[in-house]
């Protein structure tokens, strides 16, 4: 009984980084793919420090040429 515990804990972390990554990448791609930063820096970023910052950090770089809203 006490390893399903420890199976159950393990499970939860996995689902919150698996969560947390998720949203580090949809921060990535719809903020920054469009920004002079770019994918990979944004989601650097984002899993680094959090993905608010990421999300800053992108929408205070410039835009592309030709992207417009």
């Amino acid at each position: 009984m006490r390893n399903f515990d420890v199976f159950t804990g393990q499970t939860t972390l996995l689902t919150a980084a698996f969560i947390y990554l998720t949203i580090c990448f949809l921060v990535a791609y719809f903020l920054g793919r469009k920004r002079q930063v770019g994918f990979l820096m944004t989601m650097f970023f984002s899993v680094l420090l959090t993905p608010i910052v990421g999300a800053i950090f992108a929408m205070y770089s410039k835009k592309l040429p030709g992207e417009h809203m």
